[in-house]
């Protein structure tokens, strides 16, 4: 199945609300979701938040608001659970109110709580129009941006209340840095203060302001060279006094999420690139986390998964499409289960080319390219040293009928050009890279694209190279096949026999195809080397004209498998990609 916006996002919404703490009559979450014993309140306010936001049935929240609810303290306020506990705190109180209004789930209690969190609110509020993180602290954005929200979530007429809000937004204003962003205590810029207020802004009527355009001018000015903003500052540090004691807090702020959520919820998708936006939803639907999402445990965090889902719910209200090839999974993903599928593991989506690796007789999409020594994997490599998107095919291909059917050459050509084509291949410039079987694979692919009329996709093919291919076939198939029994060997490996007839005749037909003069696609061949060949050099020598063929010091096994990128297998192969990249 394909991922999208709207699958991915309910996917997400399910996972958090099954990660819930249950303690008794408590239902709740803590900012670590992997916690078991511990209820946090603006945990709990935040997942409330972006469930009910994402459509959650309030009758499935209730427990868990009526536990929200059950902390507040005797003035009103609410605290921090972890570590401010005996004091109220601003950024608490005001998560709690916005979980309450925004989930409204009736509770006998629900007016006197949130008019209890709000008069408390009112009364933190400093003279300068700004909120500490605790009362009579000095004023804080991020503390600021939350209470106005909160303030005006309760949609109340209550002049109070409105002055409030008019005095918080004008704080909010003044706090402004001439480089549009918003800065901490110290008043150095801070990227977290900077996206709270820009969600504040979008919430307030202010989308196109002049500090609404200055902030996101800021914002896209700081997108690193993968276009988010993993490389960029994310945390806050505060000191506070607490019964007479000070106390350190930090705040680490998931800033690819909050930006991208930020920027949509104000109208200004236009101002971003877009390959920012499809960095992200690729690393959204292969699961990859962001700078902020995790603990220092890589532990899933509540805060992350808030960010995420509201960035998730913007891209959905804009109605934005993402582009074809995003749905891919990554390398982490690879799994034999799964297959046939294509993976992405390498290389920036705004590449103008894209390279398939493709596996040969009992091979896979990981073990087949990756040096377990060095851990070197040859497709992610050649992304990093070439402007190429990396993709891998796994397909079930076994030597013996007793590890699975398998299927014979013909018929796997025709399932893999199905699937790379339903998974939008082949729609920009492509490289093919096949190792033994796999090259067999490709001849026939392409000849196949080619009888089928299917003009644009094979004139998007710019280059093949061919690892250790036996275009002749191999004798140690006939003597697999033979030693396995008759009534066990696959189809698979009666294709690879030594001068097996198809072979022949499928050398014959491709190398018609290639060396017609209207065909410009570059051909590239590397043979083994060793004292155990299971392919001949004659074999893995297409014998075309237009062929660069280089033998190489390396098994069957390890020619795909090179240890480094001073390999001199992989330093040819890259400096023939970009050959054809640069033509």
């Amino acid at each position: 199945m394909k991922l999208n916006i709207a699958t991915t996002l309910e996917k997400k919404l399910q996972g958090l609300y099954n990660q819930k703490v249950i303690k008794g009559d408590e239902e709740g979450w803590y900012r670590d979701l992997s916690s078991t014993t511990m209820i946090g309140i603006v945990a709990t306010a935040q997942v409330l938040i972006c469930l009910k936001s994402g459509g959650f049935d309030s009758a499935k929240l209730h427990k868990s608001v009526s536990t929200l609810a059950s902390f507040a303290r005797d003035d009103g306020s609410f605290p921090f659970i972890s570590n401010v506990n005996t004091t109220g705190v601003v950024d608490a109180t005001a998560w709690t109110c916005l979980a309450l209004t925004t989930c409204r789930t009736p509770l006998e209690n629900y007016e006197s709580v949130v008019k209890g969190a709000i008069d408390w609110l009112l009364e933190a509020q400093n003279v300068d129009g700004g909120w500490g993180i605790v009362k009579n602290s000095p004023s804080r954005v991020v503390s600021t941006t939350v209470a106005v929200r909160a303030l005006v979530a309760t949609q109340s007429s209550n002049t109070e209340i409105a002055n409030s809000i008019t005095k918080g937004l004008k704080f909010i204003s003044t706090s402004q840095l001439s480089s549009g962003a918003w800065g901490d205590s110290a008043g150095r810029e801070c990227l977290g203060a900077t996206a709270y207020s820009l969600i504040l802004l979008s919430e307030t009527n202010q989308k196109q302001s002049s500090s609404t355009l200055n902030a996101v001018n800021f914002i896209t000015s700081k997108l690193d060279k993968k276009q988010l903003w993993d490389k960029c500052s994310n945390r806050e540090d505060l000191q506070i006094i607490e019964d007479g004691q000070h106390k350190r807090l930090n705040f680490i702020y998931p800033l690819t999420h909050l930006f991208i959520r930020g920027i949509l919820a104000c109208g200004h998708l236009s101002n971003l690139p877009n390959s920012a936006i499809e960095e992200y939803l690729r690393r959204v639907f292969a699961e990859n986390p962001f700078a902020g999402d995790l603990t220092n445990g890589d532990k899933e965090t509540s805060y992350g998964q808030h960010d995420l889902t509201m960035s998730l719910l913007e891209l959905l209200k804009c109605n934005y499409v993402p582009a074809k090839g995003l749905e891919f999974p990554d390398y982490n993903a690879i799994n034999k289960k799964d297959y046939p599928r294509i993976y992405h593991v390498g290389g920036e989506l705004s590449a103008s080319t894209d390279i398939i690796f493709i596996h040969g007789l009992t091979g896979d999409a990981k073990t087949t390219w990756l040096n377990s020594d060095t851990n070197f994997y040859l497709p992610r490599e050649v992304a990093k040293n070439t402007n190429v998107r990396s993709f891998v095919v796994g397909y079930s291909n076994p030597a013996s009928r007793f590890a699975g059917k398998g299927m014979s050459l013909d018929e796997r050509t025709r399932n893999l050009l199905l699937l790379m084509q339903n998974n939008s291949m082949f729609q920009r410039n492509t490289i093919l890279v096949g190792h033994s079987f796999g090259g067999l694979l490709i001849k026939k692919l392409m000849l196949s694209m080619r009888l089928s009329g299917n003009t644009d996709e094979f004139n998007n093919l710019k280059g093949v190279i061919f690892l250790a291919t036996p275009h002749f076939g191999s004798g140690w198939a006939n003597f697999l096949y033979l030693a396995q029994g008759f009534f066990t060997g696959t189809q698979a490996v009666k294709n690879l026999f030594h001068n097996n007839k198809e072979l022949m005749i499928l050398d014959q037909d491709f190398s018609e195809l290639v060396s017609s003069s209207s065909i410009n696609i570059k051909l590239n061949s590397y043979g083994e080397n060793s004292n155990l060949m299971i392919v001949s050099t004659k074999s893995s020598n297409p014998g075309i004209s237009s062929c660069k063929h280089t033998p190489i010091d390396a098994s069957h096994s390890e020619i795909c498998k090179p240890k480094d990128s001073k390999d001199l297998v992989f330093t040819s192969m890259c400096k023939s990609i970009n050959g054809i990249i640069n033509v």
